[in-house]
């Protein structure tokens, strides 16, 4: 950014300049809306106007960061917990499997079969318990990558509050 532009009352309003009228309207959230208004002199230099619209808008983003970090944060929460169930569901998925190939194991191994071989039943298991692990893993990818990008925008909203302070 440049330098530092300071306002004089001259730039603001003069009695014998025209005014510039100036009202930036910003929403900040779906039902929250800044307005900032006020008057420059009709001359006042690009600079100055420039560093009131740049002020105003530095202003806005920073309360519209204001309104959105407390859900942001409870997003996160919320997506949180959804990734712990999503690594549960993987982990009892995975106990499951390992569970009826335990049983199969403890069957064939009380067969009078040489090579008992697996049943179409135990390879539907095999293939359902399969499916659902990988819907379950993607899920967990899923939500993983949405933590990460929630977490990023925190960070930036985090920034944009203290950017000003």
């Amino acid at each position: 950014m440049g330098e530092a532009v300071n306002f004089k009352p001259k730039d603001v309003l003069a009695d014998e300049v025209p005014a510039i009228g100036v009202s930036i309207s910003h929403q900040v959230a779906e039902d929250r809306n800044l307005v900032f208004q006020t008057h420059l002199a009709g001359d006042c230099s690009p600079a100055v106007l420039n560093a009131y619209l740049d002020k105003a808008f530095r202003a806005s983003e920073r309360q519209k960061a204001r309104v959105r970090l407390p859900q942001a944060k409870k997003d996160l929460a919320r997506l949180e917990k959804a990734h712990q169930r999503a690594t549960e569901d993987i982990l009892r998925l995975d106990a499951e499997r390992d569970a009826a190939r335990a049983e199969w194991q403890a069957a064939a191994n009380r067969s009078e079969k040489r090579n008992p071989g697996s049943t179409a039943q135990q390879r539907a298991h095999e293939q359902k318990n399969a499916a659902d692990r990988a819907n379950a893993l993607t899920t967990h990818n899923r939500i993983g990558e949405d933590i990460g990008l929630l977490k990023a925008e925190i960070a930036e909203l985090e920034a944009a509050i203290a950017a000003d302070e």
